[in-house]
């Protein structure tokens, strides 16, 4: 307290006080630094009174009384959201943040700002502008929306616009793919009073179940060889859809449908893992209840119409309540299979199968497999004879199997 020497402290009707003696010569100045009170959390303080009282009738007195508002605001989003994980994709839109003041003293005035940012890892970004009646919106960056206070009346309850974001490609030193974009979105509001020397970071409460970013992904579709002599029915082997993050539900629909030239077998069904089999026509396969995992469809039945037109491929649709997913189309399901006949006397003590030169449709690149299938009764014996065989390929793949 500098100049100023403590002479008592102690409670008083309705509260609590300090007194000082000032014990330095006449002051030249007329005015006094008050000191700085810091009053813990809960504290239950009606205003703080600092008072001067003349000791020798020179009419120095002086009172300042600063009164405490104490309240609480909260900001929350009632509605569960969900958003496709896509880089640089559509502009999304985050369900309305109600703010909320408690029934206490106001403690939002003319000129205090609030600023609004994402509170994830994810590489998201504000989009837009927009207008409100109670408030001045900027954007600051890609990072934080500042929202100043333009009232000078009591606000207790108000809905806020409705604010837009990208998935936006982070800096040069960060990769990220389409397949990395998947988790929660949180928010926090950070309040600066235009007068008050203080501030506070309050999150933004969501709906229990969140707000996620992610999608389902198709991993792979099985290529089948086409003949010329076989019938137009092709048993598709597999088709593999992976989630990424937990976006989808069990309600979501996922739609399978082959592209021109094309159609499904209704006398068949595919066998679905980790989800139902809801419908088969000639057009698409409809599947529901979604588990966890991924999502094998497998023997699927597709009947070519038109073999002139070979670049066949699936298309998935997926979609639910809020929430729609970009189509995914498969690489081409089918691909003309050469076929040629060997004869063998039964009695030859080896059947030889002579080298042959397999024409491709482009280079072998690094990870590619060469696949030998022998269909029939395979026992051990055989599949070790073939092996020993075969013993100068590195990373051969054998499939036994039985028709």
């Amino acid at each position: 307290m500098g100049a100023f020497n403590r002479l008592s402290a102690k409670p008083v009707d309705g509260g609590y006080e300090l007194l000082y003696e000032y014990k330095r010569s006449k002051s030249i100045k007329k005015r006094i630094k008050l000191p700085e009170i810091s009053l813990p959390s809960g504290s239950k303080v009606d205003y703080i009174e600092y008072f001067v009282r003349d000791s020798e009738k020179g009419g120095v007195n002086a009172t300042l009384r600063r009164i405490l508002q104490f309240n609480d605001i909260s900001f929350e989003i009632e509605e569960y959201a969900r958003y496709e994980g896509m880089l640089e994709g559509e502009v999304l839109s985050l369900p309305s943040i109600q703010l909320t003041q408690g029934s206490g003293d106001n403690i939002i005035k003319e000129g205090d700002v609030f600023k609004l940012e994402f509170d994830s890892p994810l590489p998201l970004a504000w989009t837009g502008n927009y207008t409100d009646p109670y408030f001045d919106i900027d954007r600051k960056g890609s990072s934080t929306l500042e929202l100043t206070y333009l009232g000078d009346t009591v606000l207790t309850k108000h809905v806020l616009p409705q604010f837009n974001f990208k998935l936006r490609k982070p800096g040069l030193f960060k990769k990220i793919d389409d397949m990395d974009l998947s988790g929660s979105i949180s928010l926090n509001i950070l309040q600066k009073p235009k007068d008050g020397d203080w501030e506070f970071d309050y999150e933004v409460s969501v709906h229990e179940d969140g707000i996620d970013v992610g999608r389902m992904d198709l991993i792979s579709v099985t290529n089948m060889p086409v003949y010329e002599d076989i019938p137009d029915y092709i048993e598709v082997e597999s088709l593999v859809l992976r989630e990424r993050g937990e976006i989808i539900t069990a309600s979501d629909t996922i739609r399978i449908t082959p592209s021109k030239g094309a159609k499904y077998d209704v006398r068949k069904r595919p066998q679905v893992t980790n989800a139902k089999l809801s419908k088969i026509t000639s057009d698409e396969i409809i599947i529901t209840g979604y588990t966890e995992s991924d999502i094998i469809v497998n023997s699927i039945p597709v009947v070519i119409s038109d073999r002139e037109a070979m670049d066949i491929h699936l298309i998935v649709d997926i979609s639910g309540a809020r929430y729609k997913q970009n189509r995914i189309k498969s690489e081409p399901i089918f691909h003309y299979g050469h076929k040629d006949t060997l004869y063998y006397a039964r009695s030859l003590t080896n059947y030889v199968i002579p080298t042959e030169k397999l024409r491709l449709p482009g280079k072998l690149s690094t990870g590619d497999t060469l696949g030998i299938l022998l269909s029939g009764d395979i026992d051990l014996k055989l599949q070790r004879a073939v092996n020993n065989n075969l013993n100068q390929w590195e990373h051969l793949i054998v499939y036994p199997q039985s028709r």
